[in-house]
């Protein structure tokens, strides 16, 4: 989740839209032998109600634990389709458009240890395992602050197990108030009129 190389793409991708970014979603995932290819999809839609045209919502990663390769199941991804100009429409009215063609969807193969990175524009989805290996791996993403993430991560780790983490991890798990005073917005987030971070490093949460 802290990982400099995803913060730093964080950093570069999320911050013109929001004060601080979060952690959206972190699971594990595993696609086991005869599973079939997952729909394709963009991972913004989930905030389907966000205007369009929108910022950069989201940044995603999928991280490979065992190798992936094309017939265990490694993520289809289409490559450009996040400056595609049905973006512009709704999810529903994404789905009436004609879907990629297969020319256009490229597979993240990968050695275990790597990662495919992607915006949350970007259409991609998991391929099918014909192998007897299940392809297992991670998914972390990042949105932006000011958002409802996927997962309410302030009740997946409580206090009493965010309070024995880095600083940085509890900011990213929505611990830290996103403080958009600076740019002619408000506070969210707070407790108390405080930064819950900080009533979490005294122990008051």
């Amino acid at each position: 989740m802290c990982h400099s190389l995803l913060l730093a793409l964080c950093d570069r991708l999320l911050p013109p839209a929001c004060a601080r970014y979060q952690l959206n979603l972190g699971h594990l995932l595993q696609r086991g032998p005869g599973a079939d290819e997952q729909w394709l999809h963009r991972d913004e839609a989930v905030w389907s109600d966000v205007p369009k045209p929108s910022p950069e919502l989201q940044l995603a990663s999928v991280i490979a634990f065992v190798d992936f390769t094309r017939d265990n199941g490694a993520t289809r991804v289409v490559p450009g389709s996040h400056r595609w100009p049905d973006r512009r429409l709704s999810p529903a009215e994404q789905m009436a458009q004609t879907p990629p063609t297969p020319e256009q969807i490229g597979y993240a193969e990968m050695p275990a240890g790597s990662a495919v990175v992607y915006t949350g524009g970007t259409i991609h989805g998991g391929g099918v395992n014909v192998t007897h290996v299940p392809r297992r791996g991670a998914h972390l993403s990042y949105c932006l602050g000011w958002l409802r993430t996927e997962e309410n991560n302030t009740l997946a780790v409580p206090p009493s197990v965010a309070s024995t983490l880095p600083r940085r991890a509890q900011e990213l798990l929505g611990y830290a108030m996103h403080n958009g005073i600076s740019r002619g917005g408000g506070y969210l987030g707070m407790l108390r009129m405080q930064d819950p971070v900080e009533l979490l490093a005294r122990g008051e949460l």
